[in-house]
Order: C-alpha cells, then structure tokens, then sequence
C-alpha cells in the first residue's frame, strides 16, 4: 500500500522552477503548522458560548494550497471503516498522514457520514479541556447534544472529567447514524492523557462509532482486545513508503530504469522526498543534471525537513544524528539514539539504524555549514572506516567531502591499489571510483607523478573492460613512461611489486588483443610467483589466473585447471567473489574442452547467476559466458541455447579475448549456417572480419579465413573453399612449424579439420592419415575431447575413401565412444550423409548396449537434420513470391495486393505452399522456406 503525496498543480514558468515550488510548498506547511498553533484566526458559529480562541483549523483538515495525489489502496485500506472501531495511520513526518485524511474527510460527507476532526497539540494535554474539544467536535459535524442537557458550552471544560466523558459517550449512543472522528498529531498527547480520555472511549465504543487517529510514533493505547476482535485498521510507515513500481508510475512510465532506480534508492520511498526529487525531473531526464539541481536546492530541502521533523529535537540528539549521518555505523544496543528511533524519531530505522538516505544528506549539510572542521574530521574517519572494510567507493567520496582527494589514493594503495577494487567491487564501482578522482584531483603537478599513474591506471583498466583496445593500448604506454619518472624513488620492494602489477596489465591487454602466451612468458610469471609473498594474495591471485587463461587458450587442459584452482582459493582468501566468477568461467571452459558436459554447464550457470545477480553491470562477463554457453550447446545439437547474433552485437563494446571471439564468430556462423545456408553464413564472417580490422585485432584475422572455408567446404563450394586457404597461404606445414604450446587449440582444431577434410576429398588419403596421426597424438595426451572426436570422425572417413571398411568402422566405434562420453554430436552431423551407411553396417556388430543406444542416437538426429536439408518439391514462380511476402510479415489482403491478384488465390497458393512444405501455418513456412534457401535471407 501506499500514501498520498502532496504536489503542486499549474506553476507559472519561472527561472527557478524547483525553486518556486519549494517555496510555496515550505510556505504553505509553515502556514499550517502556525495555524496550529495560533488560535486567533475566526471563532466557531455555533454561539457565543464557546471561547473565541478556539479556531476552526482546530476542528476542520488543512485546506492544502497544493493538489493531493491519491494512492488508492492506501485508501482502500481506510474504506472499510463501517465494520470496525479504530483506523491508526502511524508514519513519521512527510509520509501524507494529514493528507490522507483531508481527502479522506470530504469522501465521507458525501456518503452522508458524520464526520469529525480535531487536530491536536500539546495544550490539549489539559484532559478537561481535551474532552470539551471532542465534544465540541462531535457538536460540529452534526450529534445532536440535547439529550446530553448541556446549557453552557463554556462551562464544559470546569465539569469534572467523567462527567464529560459521560456526555460524549451518552451523545454518540443516542445519535445511532455513522460517525467518524478523526484525531490528527496524536504523537502531542502523553500517556496519561491517552489513558484518562481517549482509552475509555474506545473501551467503550459504539458499533456506529470508528475513531481514526495519526500519530507519528507508536500509539499508548490498549488496543489489544480490538485487535483481536478484528476491530483495528492499521496503515504503518513501510504500508505508505512507495514501492519502486509507484515511483515508476508517479513519475514517468518511460523514465530509464537506472534512474528509477537512482529514484528509489534516494528516497527510500519517503512521499515528501519524492515530492522534491519529482519536481527536479519535471525538466530533466538527467541523473548528473537532476543530482546538480539537487545541490543548487538543498539548503532550501534542508530548511523545510528541519522545519517539518526535527524542530522539537533537543541541539544534544540533533548533533548526534548531525555526526551519524557522515559515519553511518551501526549504534550500540544501549545508545540513546535507539530509543529515539523507537519513539519520537522514526527516520531511523531501529532494525539496523540506517538513516534516510535524503535526511542523511540534509544533516550532513547543516554539519558541514555548522562545524566545518567537525564534519572534515568525520568524513576522514569514515573514509578510513571504509577502506578498512574494503568499500573503498565509499571511502572515496568521503575522501572527496573532506576536501582530502589525495588521501584516496592513499586508502587505495593500502588496500592493494587499483586491482582491489577491480576485483572484490566489480567493475561499475572501478568506473565510478574513476570518476569521482578525475573530477577531484588535478595530477599535471610533477610531484604527483605517482598519483598520476594511478588514476592512468584506472583509464586502461576502464578501457580494456569497455573493448577500447586502442586507448587501452595507450594507456599503459602512458603508465610505463610514467613508472619510469617514479621508479628511483620507489623502494626494492615497491619497484618489483609495480613491475608485476605492470606485467599483469600487459598479459591483459595482450589477451584481448588475440595474443598467445609463448613458454617463456608463462616460465616468467611462474619464478615471479615464487618471490611474492606468500601473504600477497591479490598478486598471485592475479598471477595464476593470467596463467589459467594462457594454458586453456592453449589447450594444455591439465595445467589450466590446476591454476584455475589456485586462482581460486586466493581469490577466496581476500573475499574477491569478482574474480573467482571470472574462473569459473574458465573452468567451464576446460571442463567443455575435456567433454565434461555436465560440469562445464554446471560452471558456466553458476558464473551466469553470480553475475546477474552482483555484476549485472558488467555486459562484457555476461556475454563471454553466454557465448561459451551457445558454443556448448551448438556441439550438443541442442537448439535451446542465447541467441549469439544478439551476443556478438553487445559483445563490440565489452572486454573480450580470442577464445569468446572464436567461439562466438564460429558457433553463430555455424548456425546462421544450418538455418540460413551459405550466403548468411558468410555474411557474419564478413561482419566478424570488419570487425577485427577496425579494432586492430590481427591475430583473428586468419581463425576467421579458416571459418570461411570451413562453410564454403559444408557448402560442397571445394574449390572455393581451397582458395580462399591459398589466397591467405594457410597451410598445415605453417602449423607443424610453429610449437603447439603457441597456437590457440580451437584454431588448431578448425585449420586441421578444413585441410584435412579437402584433402580427403580430393584423394589425398596418404597425406590426410599422415596429418591426422601427428595432430592427433598431441590432443590425447592433452585430453582433449573436442579435438578428438572430430580428428576420429576424419580417420574414419579417410579409410572410407579408400573403401577400408574395418580401420573405418575401428575409428566409428572410438568416436561413438568419445561421443557418449561427452554428449557431443555435431561433427557426424556435418558429414551425416557419408558416415550414414557405415553407422548402420556398425549396427550389426556385437556392440555393447550403451554404445548401440548411443549410435542409434546419432542416426536419428542425423535422419532428422538431413530432412531438414531436403529441398522439397519445386516452387512456383507465384508460390515464391507470396513466400517472400510472407516473410515481411504482410496479411492476406496486403499480399492479394501487392501482387494483383485475388484474396481466394492467396488462399489457394497457400494450401499449395503448406502442402509443398509440410507445415502447419504461416511462421513454420517461412522458416523452413529460409533454412531451405527458397526464400533469400534478410540481412540485418
């Protein structure tokens, strides 16, 4: 549920807009509040009976200068008042207590009601006269009070009290038709006066009667037996809080969700809040616009919140709460700020002490106006506080407060340097970090070279996250020169710990450059991992997750998880759930190397979830994992995977290394392939290598040539397919000269099987076994079950070649034993028609059960993707071109237009179409049309 939020109606345009509306919002709660408190406004015409003090904002709702937006389950909730006795609506100032109930007031008028209000105040702690205003009350919104014998009204408040209590009791039971009494500031009444006046009357209430009463602490009434007789409605402050879907629908439907978000989190859903941050946004749509107009205006926010909720505090609780708005650390069980919160402070919430989030920056701001060198010294303290517990965004910006920007990179070199935020923050909290110390600090002085290289470090890391590979190049050229400025005034221990740091970032870059780590770097970071401490574990965290990633580019599975494993526990060792998810992303990829199907799936949902659900920012972890994901899913034959097209766009603008680029260009080519034939295939390598060239990344190039003529050869285009592997000089000897610890394997993999495969195509059976037997003798020893299915699938077809039935059928069964061991399929998919034949005479062997249920798997799906690749029977010139309408999505109608002829001849070529096809409906037509290349494929 909700409340109601007072806001300004028709504004006339000013230079201060805000401005203006704040003023007259400030004005207009000033000028309700002294009404309560100065009674000599207009006396009451009920006689000359009653004193002339008494006024009628004391017995009638504010009339609000503003408009009042209803939330309606808020009134809902107070819309069942007929079947109960009492309505409480307990919230702190600003959350439309008052306001709810002058809206509430004329509703009730209307059906008839009789209705009454009295706001109340300190000096109604005079019982006698507290229970004269209710009578009086009751007087004014229409009981009867004849029977009551009442012959001077002035002379009420010098009865005794039961007495008057008598006579209130006496006129409503005798009234019999609804009343409603409405009891606004509650929180001015003490307990005593509660339970001399108000207590009895609700003991003994009449069915007729509903009292509803706002206060803004908890009510010292004995409430219990109506509570339990179901008699109480209750409105509390989390009941008219807004919820992130109503701010959404108070402000703007189409407002991005980051600042709605940024919305929610600053008001925490407080009414009067976003009453202010709405008229911000009434001209900006801006968060950086929005939060300057915010400053510009605050000491005037400031004004009215202190007015509104902290004018009755003593100075000793407001300069508490002033220095617990900067230090924000949770009080003591027996501090005196919790029993405010418990009682007359409500903006405090008392399960974890937390302040709200725009009252904590009004305090702060009185701070910093009051006691300046005060608030510094708080905001140092913090920050410190901050970087101990390692949020060092945090103790960033108190830095900042404190006008101390250099004491950040202080707190940051403490912490572990940049890395550390990096990878125990995520990279949203490294980008902000950034901006908040380019805005504060100016690093041209030569004496704050070090500083300097800070803050360039941050940029490259910036830039390698954001696929920048260009300024992320320059970056750290600019950190090398600058690191040689400052490296004489460092110490032994300091320089070499920077060079590993440097050497780290380099390998990084390198990586997202396409680049392989030859022996001799791996060798390198190995002896620089035996001189860290053993206590260092941000370095060698670091240190073995480069090496991770080096050997499970290179295929050497064995050495990539036990430095996945390494990396890990180190990672764990100083809480860097940021860098352990990026293993186990790594993880999954060995583990889909090995053929672990199931483990791989296991690591990459879990890496997916983790990121989601902390790291949601980061698009470029996503997407690697998503593409890994696809690639798995694609060797699986199984169509439920992301969509990679969707991936590869979001991919150009994220951090990215050779095997997500390989495994996304490749498996989306692939598909494109199965679904949409040759030319759409080609299209996304051509996408893919414009791509590369633009972003300088050299070393993808040639993988990309390889895929080419991969699905030019699936396309039965040989000789097409050979020159484009001769046009770039690729060749199997280039392979054997380089040393196989410097080739990615899933190039190696993708060359080997392209050449190998032409070759046995063009008879050269000898040349082919040759190749595959020295290929094939590494990958076993690495275990690599991708490698090795497909290398098995090719002896088998280079024996079939030469009409060699038993080495044919010997390495048939190998790779259906690899294939059941892993789950993968595709490669007897791709040459479904020539393995066929010798997967059936396989079938008529002594064959083990699992293996036969495994074999006769792969005959179905490959009987099934052969359908799919069947032409059907020949289409009309006519049933072509309503095909083609089809696909843009054109009705009936629009299509008997477009091509002139009767709406029962569509009809008609349709039947002809569905039939020709064997569909069942429009979307099954065109899609079987376009995986058939009846229809041209729509590049996008």
């Amino acid at each position: 549920m909700a409340s109601h939020l007072i806001t300004i109606g028709n504004m006339p345009s000013t230079d201060s807009g805000m401005g203006q509306l704040i003023n007259r919002v400030y004005s207009s709660s000033l000028t309700i509040k002294q009404s309560r408190s100065h009674r000599i406004l207009k006396p009451i015409n009920t006689g000359d009976h009653w004193p002339l003090w008494l006024t009628a904002q004391k017995i009638k709702p504010p009339r609000f200068t503003t408009d009042i937006i209803q939330c309606p389950l808020a009134m809902l909730t107070l819309q069942r008042y007929p079947v109960t006795a009492l309505s409480t609506l307990i919230a702190p100032a600003g959350y439309g207590k008052s306001s709810l109930l002058a809206l509430w007031y004329p509703q009730l008028q209307q059906e008839n009601v009789q209705v009454g209000y009295l706001s109340l105040d300190a000096q109604d702690n005079d019982e006698r006269l507290l229970a004269s205003y209710l009578l009086y009350a009751l007087c004014e919104c229409g009981v009867n009070l004849e029977p009551c014998e009442i012959s001077d009204f002035s002379l009420l408040q010098y009865l005794p009290l039961p007495n008057l209590l008598g006579h209130i009791q006496r006129a409503i039971n005798q009234h019999q038709k609804p009343i409603v009494m409405m009891l606004d500031h509650f929180e001015s009444l003490n307990s005593t006066t509660v339970s001399n006046v108000i207590q009895p009357l609700l003991d003994h209430h009449a069915p007729h009667m509903h009292w509803s009463i706002s206060s803004r602490i908890v009510l010292p009434l004995n409430i219990a037996a109506l509570t339990f007789q179901d008699q109480v409605l209750k409105i509390t402050t989390e009941q008219l809080k807004f919820k992130p879907h109503q701010i959404k629908s108070l402000f703007n439907e189409n407002l991005p969700l980051k600042i709605l978000n940024y919305l929610s989190n600053l008001s925490d859903g407080w009414p009067v809040a976003l009453l202010f941050l709405k008229n911000c946004l009434d001209t900006e749509t801006d968060i950086s616009t929005m939060e300057s107009d915010l400053s510009n205006n605050y000491p005037l926010f400031c004004d009215y919140i202190t007015q509104q909720i902290s004018v009755d505090l003593n100075q000793d609780i407001r300069t508490q709460l002033m220095e617990l708005s900067i230090l924000n650390i949770k009080q003591q069980p027996n501090s005196p700020l919790l029993a405010l919160a418990n009682t007359h402070y409500p903006l405090i919430e008392p399960e974890n002490y937390r302040l709200n989030p725009l009252f904590r920056r009004c305090l702060q701001q009185q701070l910093e106006q009051q006691n300046p060198q005060r608030a510094q010294t708080l905001h140092l303290a913090a920050a410190n506080n901050y970087a101990n517990q390692n949020q060092l965004k945090q103790a960033v910006e108190h830095c900042i407060k404190a006008n101390q920007p250099q004491h950040a990179l202080t707190l940051i070199e403490q912490a572990g340097g940049v890395f550390i935020i990096w990878l125990t923050q995520g990279f949203s909290h490294l980008e902000s970090v950034l901006n908040l110390l380019d805005q504060a600090l100016q690093v041209e002085d030569p004496a704050l070279a070090k500083q300097s290289m800070v803050i360039t470090l941050f940029h490259c890391i910036v830039s390698t996250k954001s696929g920048n590979k260009q300024m992320a190049a320059q970056d750290y050229s600019a950190i090398i020169e600058q690191y040689e400025k400052i490296k004489s005034q460092l110490p032994k221990n300091e320089q070499q710990k920077t060079a590993y740091g440097l050497a780290i970032i380099k390998n990084v870059l390198e990586f997202n450059q396409g680049k392989m780590m030859s022996d001799l770097q791996c060798n390198v970071l190995k002896q620089q991992i035996k001189q860290i401490p053993p206590d260092d574990h941000h370095l060698l965290a670091r240190h073995h997750n480069i090496l991770c990633v080096a050997y499970t580019q290179r295929g050497e599975l064995a050495m990539a998880r036990y430095y996945s494993e390494m990396a890990i526990n180190f990672y764990q060792q100083f809480k860097s759930s940021y860098g352990e998810n990026y293993i186990y992303l790594h993880l999954g990829d060995v583990s889909f190397a090995e053929g672990e199907v199931t483990q791989a799936d296991a690591y990459y949902q879990r890496a997916l979830n983790v990121a989601r659900r902390h790291f949601s920012d980061d698009k470029g972890m996503i997407s690697s994992i998503q593409i890994l994901i696809a690639e798995l899913h694609y060797q699986k034959n199984n169509g439920s995977g992301p969509n990679i097209q969707l991936l590869l766009k979001r991919m150009k603008g994220q951090e990215a290394w050779f095997d997500i680029y390989f495994a996304g260009y490749v498996t989306a080519s692939n598909l494109t392939f199965n679904q949409h034939g040759i030319e759409a295939a080609l299209a996304v390598i051509n996408n893919a290598l414009d791509f590369f060239s633009k972003q300088q990344l050299t070393l993808l190039i040639q993988p990309m040539i390889i895929q080419r003529a991969t699905l030019l050869m699936r396309a039965k285009q040989f000789a097409a397919a050979r020159d484009v592997l001769q046009q770039a000089n690729i060749t199997l000897a280039h392979y054997k000269k380089k040393q196989s610890t410097n080739i990615a394997w899933r190039e190696l993999q993708a060359v080997v099987r392209v050449i190998i495969s032409l070759q046995i195509e063009d008879d050269g059976i000898t040349a082919a076994l040759e190749n595959l037997n020295y290929f094939n003798q590494p990958e076993n020893l690495k275990n690599n079950m991708v490698s090795r299915l497909d290398y098995q699938v090719l002896f088998c077809l280079a024996y079939l070649k030469r009409s060699q039935q038993t080495p044919a059928l010997d390495h048939l069964k190998q790779a259906i034993l690899l294939s059941l061991q892993c789950g993968y399929v595709r490669i007897f998919l791709d040459h479904g028609k020539q393995l066929t034949p010798l997967l059936q005479q396989y079938l008529l062997t002594d064959v083990a059960e699992p293996v036969l249920i495994q074999a006769k798997k792969i005959i179905e799906k490959i009987n099934i993707d052969i359908t799919k690749q069947q032409p059907c029977e020949i289409m009309t010139k006519r049933e072509q071109q309503i095909l083609q309408q089809l696909a843009q999505g054109f009705s009936n109608k629009i299509i008997a237009h477009h091509i002139n002829i009767s709406l029962n001849t569509v009809r008609f070529h349709l039947k002809n179409i569905f039939t020709k096809l064997q569909v069942n409906n429009r979307i099954q037509a065109v899609e079987v049309a376009k995986s058939r290349a009846i229809i041209k494929f729509n590049k996008i």
